[in-house]
This record gives C-alpha cells, structure tokens and sequence, in this order.
C-alpha cells in the first residue's frame, strides 16, 4: 500500500455519500446488509477486511482510510456505492414470491449480467418485455461503469505499484508494501521503522475492533505474528544479497555467504567449510539488526561498503559483538530487537549467529 495524502476523515463522508446510505430504506431488510456486504468485500486487502455488523457510512470511513483514498478516489467510490444501490433496487423491483408471477428473488452476490439474464429467465418474458426492462438495465450500468473503470484503475495501480517497487531491497519493499494511515516509510533503522508501523497498525486493529471484547493486545493477534514474520523473512533476504554482493576484484574467486561472514568477524578466511564456519562463529555474539543495519540494507547491495567493513572499517563490525551470549540476550530483549529463530531458514547463513541462542534460551 502506497502513502498518499488523506482526507479530515471525521469530515470524509460528502452529502451525496450520506444520501447514498440513507437510500437503503428503499431497499428490503432482507437485502440491505447483502448488497453493502457484496460492494464492501471487493475492496478487501492487507489493511482493510470487511466485516459485517457496522453501519455502512462508518465501513465506508474504514474503507477509505485503509486504502488511504484520496479526495478525487473518494467521490469516484462513493458514486460506485450509489449505482451498487441503485442497481439492487432495480432488481428487488421485480420480486414476486407467487409462483404464477414468475417467483423471482433478487440475489445480490450474483455478478450484474448473470442476475439480469437469470431474472429474465425466471420472468419468462417475451423479447419486447425483455427489450424495455433491458434499457433501463444498460442505462444503470453504463452510468456505474463499476467493472470497466474498477479494472482498468486496477490495472493501473498496478503497474505504478511494480514501478515503485523495482530496484527496491527486500526490506524497502515490505515497509513500502505496508504503509498505511499513520506510517509512511523513511528508510531509517529496521527496528525503528517497524515499530512505528506496528504503532500505525494497532491504532487500525483497534479502530477496527471497535468496542468488541478484545482477548489480549495487537501483538497477541495472528495479523501481527505474520507481520512479524514477513518483516524478519525480509531482513534474511537483504543480509544473505549483501553477503553474496561481488566483491570489487576480478581476480578474486566468488566467496560463499559464510566465508565472507567470518571475514567481517576476522575469524576466517576462504576457502572455508559451512561446518566450520559455524564453528568460528559460535564466538560472534551479534545483534542481527544491529548487523543488517550496518549493511545498509534499505538500499541496493554495495560493493563498496562490503570492502570498507571488511578493511578501513573492520573495527565497526567489531564494536557490535558483545563480550558474551547472556550480556547479548540482555541487550536483544531490552531494546525489543530479538530475531525469532523460526523466522531464519535452517539451512541459511544468518542461522549460524543464532544457533548458540537456540541451544540456551
């Protein structure tokens, strides 16, 4: 999700959209809560999940601010809303329960064309019946234009959404991908961007909630373990290219991630095994964001800076060990920068600075 500049959200909801709410008295109570239900899910993503049971102005205010619209998105959304409105009284128009009248129930979850066809079917209209109820369809439809402008704007934000991204790091690209209201991505610390983006997303959980009982915090949710997950699985994937980042001389054959990890330390130097690799840097205790950030992860993979750390800035990489695992545990859990075990891949590089923690914590 893109940042973009947002609307007063308490004053987001224009007269036109107010009215659009209010016209759900002409629609029957059995077929309110599904055509708002059938307009709300398409618009389902990372920061927004419908969920019945609120007013539809107040899920249309969530809505908006999840997908962070825009003041010219917004009137174009409102105005999808009031033909999904007008369109199902159209349809509900034409209910009649007696089965001499043909016995037809409006179904909202049914896409447009499908409903109008199956609604002619039931009728057993003639092609001029057919004919006039089939103008004022099309009329409807063409002043919605829901399908082709939703696809085509889709398509769109696509492609400006893979611009965005291209080039990017692992890293860069999570936080870019889950920006919303309240966070917007600054390419500083790992650890401080996502604390603030947790922040960001508790105050949308909580939002969401409402006033239902909540069993615990943000961080209990699965919403949060995953986002936890993704944002550690992103880290790996930015240490292991700046590991595997060519190395300036021509000459020099290509190293392995954990032999250029044990030169970084001055424990090793290759041609050296993964077994014993790991074996030299069971005496490397190391923050792992601390580390990532000294690679300088939010940006492409340097060569350059791989060569400093490993000569005119060598003491850098030193001044992050600290003198023993228990002082390290300390530190990680203090500062909130623990790296989860069962985030690294078992048979990758950064595992070999987490395996000693594994055995005693």
């Amino acid at each position: 999700m893109l940042a973009s500049r947002l609307l007063p959200f308490p004053n987001i909801l224009s007269r036109t959209t107010a009215l659009n709410f209010n016209r759900r008295a002409l629609l029957s109570t059995l077929n309110t809560p599904k055509v708002y239900a059938a307009f709300f899910k398409k618009y389902n993503c990372a920061g927004y999940t419908f969920e019945p049971g609120k007013p539809p102005e107040q899920e249309f205010q969530l809505l908006a601010k999840a997908r962070q619209w825009g003041a010219e998105s917004t009137i174009k959304h409102q105005k999808f809303l009031g033909c999904s409105i007008r369109l199902a009284e159209f349809f509900e128009r034409f209910e009649d329960f007696r089965e001499d009248a043909g016995g037809y129930t409006y179904s909202p979850d049914t896409e447009y064309a499908l409903e109008f066809k199956r609604l002619c079917t039931v009728k057993r209209w003639d092609e001029g019946r057919i004919a006039d109820v089939k103008k004022e369809y099309e009329k409807l439809m063409e002043a919605s234009n829901h399908s082709r402008d939703g696809d085509a704007s889709s398509r769109k934000d696509d492609q400006a959404h893979e611009n965005v991204l291209e080039g990017k790091t692992a890293i860069a690209k999570f936080f870019i991908e889950n920006q919303c209201p309240g966070y917007s991505y600054n390419y500083r610390s790992s650890v401080v961007e996502f604390f603030e983006l947790v922040e960001a997303r508790t105050v949308m959980w909580e939002e969401k909630t409402g006033d239902r009982k909540r069993t615990g915090t943000y961080e209990k949710t699965a919403e949060y373990k995953d986002l936890r997950r993704e944002f550690e699985v992103a880290i790996e994937a930015c240490f292991d290219a700046f590991l595997r980042v060519k190395r300036r001389s021509v000459e020099e054959k290509e190293t392995r991630p954990w032999e250029t990890l044990a030169e970084l330390f001055k424990e090793g130097e290759a041609p050296l095994g993964r077994t014993k690799a790991r074996k030299l840097l069971e005496k490397v205790h190391v923050n792992i964001y601390d580390l990532t950030d000294l690679f300088q992860i939010h940006m492409p993979p340097s060569a350059d800076i791989l060569q400093k750390l490993l000569t005119t800035e060598s003491h850098r990489m030193q001044k992050l060990r600290f003198p023993g695992l228990r002082e390290l545990a300390a530190y990680s859990v203090d500062t909130g920068r623990v790296y989860k075990l069962r985030s690294a891949k078992e048979n990758g590089t950064l595992v070999l600075l987490l395996q000693r923690i594994r055995r005693r914590f």
